[in-house]
């Protein structure tokens, strides 16, 4: 492939930044696609052979997934195989992740399905390195793209999100769109006509495996249109190119507006194709039809696909945070904002910022400069800027624009890995003897790797649940009715209850905003146990009701009222109780004659130990005023791993120190008494072994839970030590007529809401 820009009569300190043409048989791409693949593959094993023997981490004869999102793909997978028409509504049996799992499902039955999910993030995520040495090829060196392939596949932040037992929308996530760029570039470079078709298909599949995607292809697009203007204005192809690049893009909501069916695929692609044929025939070199179609291509991709709301939504929701957020219907509620609380949109330092794009800041520091290098060189790299915007995102702009957190960082990986990769070549050129060469290029890459390698040693990061949680919930499973019972509990534990038990959640890692989260939060930390049991079957109840709607509207059905969907599920709750103000309803929840809905359903209350870890987070979103979003007073809860008990005395992992002398739990200087004493442990049968102790003459106070047999205690104070998540897990303290047990487990227990 002739690249245009590589010519004699380029500047000399333009070929100064030159890497050494290497024109490379396709024999030769294959076997170095073959050998990156296998070495992103090999890395990605390290976790198994770290955890295979770990018998917690087994269930059903297989591995099992480590991240909380990998079961919503799951579920919807596993009902593309059972019986898709009886699908949880929320099971995403329409999106390309689990279409194409249930596909290689299908196509190898003998690999169970719990392996399969287990391995197929690091197989996909592994296809990196076909784009990366695809674009080293079209720049000429397709080892400058290899030795970028070794590097972008084990980055940090791109294997933390593909590797084994990663089973999410990563996988592929940055592969299509970097297919669609380097057909992008191989058009700039080429002008072959056969870039346009493949263009739009690459950037339709893109948008069609992962929606948001659309973002940076739109910029992609932007970019192409200015280096047209800039370096190109006058040649059609360019225009051609960005025509079709649009029409991709566009592509999914023709294909919506025609059916979303077999028949209307096939219709959209012979319509593209039709309009490609039409202008390679008649108006290949006819300016003005060549500006007329880019011109109404391009606003019907931005008007019918709103890209411009959608990017907005992604910036309010990542970069725009505040603390709380109001939704108004005729009921205007502030509730808390959960992107306070998700870690991988929290805010992150320069060092973690550069460390997850390169491996080391100071590689992500000469990534950078062979990044500008190689765009100077290859001027066509510049359309890769929107891969490295978006990457920046992650620390944004310090004191103008807050950064979008971890999540972005994968982002910059692949430009910056070819970045870096070919610094390593241009500093290797420097060197006159062709062994000297191959060396330094040897040590350089060496580097590179190490810290990423490094990494990926030291990323033990465990499977979701352990294989006795799972138990429980299998057991629970016998005991739902699928689509129809509830299991409530917090918003990280939703999807792998979905997936194991059948049952509904009223939140999960996609519904996790202040408005579904406040009922969970109430439900497990209000110290009002008639409280808790009330809203939670309220709330059931009424989220029933919202998605038997929800599923009229989906069949079709005529004169469906979707007004109450609009609105947070409290709101919709206060309407019908002729109810105005939030607090006041949450405080009548107690009052002796206050009415419950009819029940229809079960409702099982999932309680796993591994809450403790997260359940100040949990209080967060039910202390607050509902009416203004001012923070209340917050309870006490603090976890503590690991204790030391001496004469009279405990110190904790944490640097607390309990002086049993004084009854006092201190702090540095700081003195607390404490009221209650509680150890617990289970016998030999699994069954609860508590001897609490009151602290005589202690009217305020903490309260400390020991577990015993897990080294392990909660410091609390009575508000949190009266909550149900406190009474019902740790110490099986229950209202009969509220509550029933189901499952007991030292590590997680269920329970059946009586009312």
């Amino acid at each position: 492939m002739q690249n245009l820009e590589n010519s004699s009569k380029q500047p000399r300190w333009l070929q100064a930044l030159a890497v050494t043409d290497t024109h490379a048989s396709w024999k030769i791409v294959l076997l170095l696609t073959l050998i990156a693949f296998a070495f992103g593959i090999a890395l990605r094993m390290i976790w198994v052979y770290q955890f295979a023997s770990v018998a917690e981490y087994h269930w059903n004869g297989s591995l099992m997934i480590n991240t909380n999102d990998g079961y919503f793909w799951a579920e919807g997978a596993r009902d593309l195989l059972e019986q898709p028409e009886k699908h949880n509504l929320a099971s995403p049996i329409t999106r390309a992740a689990p279409m194409i799992t249930a596909v290689l499902a299908r196509a190898l039955p003998f690999i169970s399905f719990e392996t399969l999910i287990f391995y197929l993030p690091a197989v996909l995520g592994s296809l990196l390195v076909v784009p990366l040495i695809l674009i080293g090829q079209s720049l000429k060196n397709v080892y400058v793209g290899f030795v970028a392939a070794l590097i972008g596949v084990i980055a940090w932040s791109y294997y933390n999100r593909t590797m084994v037992g990663y089973y999410d929308d990563d996988m592929l996530l940055i592969v299509l769109p970097m297919l669609a760029l380097y057909m992008v570039i191989c058009g700039v470079y080429s002008r072959l006509p056969r870039y346009h078709l493949l263009t739009a298909a690459f950037a339709a599949a893109s948008i069609w495996y992962y929606p948001n995607s659309m973002i940076i292809l739109i910029g992609v697009a932007a970019l192409l249109f200015v280096y047209t203007l800039v370096f190109h204005r006058k040649e059609l192809y360019n225009y051609h190119l960005l025509t079709y690049l649009l029409l991709g893009i566009l592509a999914l909501t023709i294909w919506g507006r025609l059916g979303g069916n077999a028949l209307a695929l096939i219709a959209t692609a012979l319509l593209i194709s039709a309009i490609f044929a039409a202008q390679h025939r008649f108006g290949r070199e006819n300016a003005l039809a060549t500006y007329i179609l880019l011109g109404v291509i391009a606003a019907a991709s931005l008007y019918f696909t709103n890209i411009l709301a959608g990017i907005w939504w992604q910036f309010s929701g990542y970069v725009l945070r505040d603390a709380t957020s109001s939704v108004e219907s005729n009921i205007t509620l502030h509730f808390f904002n959960v992107a306070q609380t998700v870690r991988e949109a929290g805010m992150i330092d320069f060092a973690t910022f550069g460390n997850r794009i390169s491996g080391h800041w100071l590689l992500f520091f000469a990534a950078c400069a062979g990044t500008a290098m190689m765009m100077i060189r290859h001027r066509a790299m510049l359309l890769a800027l929107p891969f490295v915007g978006l990457g920046f995102m992650a620390i944004g702009i310090p004191g103008l624009i807050s950064g979008g957190g971890l999540r972005f960082t994968i982002y910059a990986v692949p430009p910056l890995a070819l970045g870096l990769s070919y610094l390593i070549f241009w500093v290797a050129g420097r060197a006159s003897d062709q062994k000297v060469r191959v060396a330094i290029i040897a040590v350089l890459t060496l580097i590179a790797l190490a810290p990423n390698v490094w990494h990926i040693k030291q990323y033990t990061v465990p499977t979701v649940f352990y294989s006795h949680e799972v138990a429980a919930l299998d057991t629970l499973k016998k005991l739902v009715n699928p689509q129809e019972d509830y299991a409530i509990s917090w918003w990280d534990y939703g999807y792998p209850i979905r997936f194991y038990t059948y049952a509904n959640t009223l939140a999960d890692g996609g519904k996790h905003d202040g408005g579904s989260n406040f009922v969970p939060s109430f439900v497990l930390t209000t110290p009002n146990d008639l409280a808790a049991a009330r809203l939670a079957r309220i709330a059931v109840e009424y989220e029933a009701k919202r998605d038997k709607v929800w599923g009229d509207a989906l069949a079709g059905k005529e004169d469906i009222n979707l007004s109450r969907l609009a609105m947070p599920l409290l709101a919709d709750i206060m309407n019908d109780y002729n109810q105005t103000d939030p607090n006041q309803f949450i405080r009548s929840l107690a009052a002796p004659d206050f009415p419950l809905p009819p029940k229809t359903r079960e409702i099982y209350i999932v309680l796993p130990y591994r809450m403790s870890d997260i359940f100040g987070t949990v209080q967060l979103f039910s202390t607050l005023d509902l009416n203004s979003g001012r923070r209340l007073n917050a309870p006490l809860f603090t976890a503590v791993y690991g204790y030391n008990e001496e004469e009279g005395r405990v110190t904790f992992g944490n640097g607390f120190v309990l002086d049993k002398q004084r009854n006092e739990l201190r702090s540095g200087r700081d003195a607390m008494p404490v009221k209650y004493i509680i150890p617990v442990g289970y016998d030999a049968a699994g069954k609860l072994v508590s001897n609490p102790q009151r602290i005589s003459g202690v009217q305020n106070g903490l309260a400390i839970i020991f577990f015993v047999q897990y080294k392990t205690a909660w410091i609390l104070d009575e508000t949190m030590l009266n909550s149900p998540f406190v009474q019902l897990f740790a110490l099986e303290r229950y209202n009969p007529a509220l509550f029933e047990p189901v499952v007991l487990g030292n590590t997680l227990k269920i329970y059946r809401l009586v009312i």
